[in-house]
């Protein structure tokens, strides 16, 4: 899959717009997550080493879509 094909998935014209409407939520060994507002308004989190529209999660919030990042990294980083 391509970043555009990618982007386009969740009805954004191409990876960089996109990119315009996502922030990174955290970052190690050069893959980046990100938490991305999408058209139609709900939030997506996604990193960049997976681009793939099935490795996705998708949340009504930002928040919720930050907490899952933050819950994910404890889980796969125990003890910080």
């Amino acid at each position: 899959m391509t970043k555009d094909h990618f982007a386009h998935a969740f009805g954004f014209q191409n990876y960089d717009k996109m990119l315009r409407h996502s922030m990174i939520v955290y970052e190690e060994d050069n893959v980046c997550w990100y938490v991305t507002k999408i058209p139609h308004g709900n939030f997506l989190t996604w990193n960049s080493a997976e681009i793939a529209d099935d490795r996705v999660e998708l949340f009504f919030t930002k928040e919720e879509a930050q907490d899952y990042v933050f819950k994910l990294k404890n889980a796969l980083q125990p003890g910080l």
